[in-house]
């Protein structure tokens, strides 16, 4: 699959075609920071939502997540 295709990679799948690669909880903290200016998430690296496609690692993401939310006021 190209750079950018469905099933290419789980940030262009949640992202860009918008399908759930995470627990709801996540995705919502990830639209949340998502819709913020400028792009907060420029931290997290593909590898981690790999592993939170996998169900791995979630509640060090839950952490990780609320802390940029806190960190810049987002509720």
């Amino acid at each position: 699959m190209g750079a950018g295709g469905r099933g290419d990679a789980p940030w262009t799948a949640f992202f860009l075609h918008k399908l759930d690669v995470a627990p709801k909880d996540i995705s919502t903290m990830l639209w949340e920071i998502h819709d913020v200016p400028p792009t907060l998430l420029e931290g997290l690296e593909h590898p981690d939502m790999w592993q939170w496609e996998k169900g791995e690692g979630l509640d060090e993401a839950r952490v990780v997540l609320k802390e940029i939310m806190v960190k810049n006021a987002i509720s």
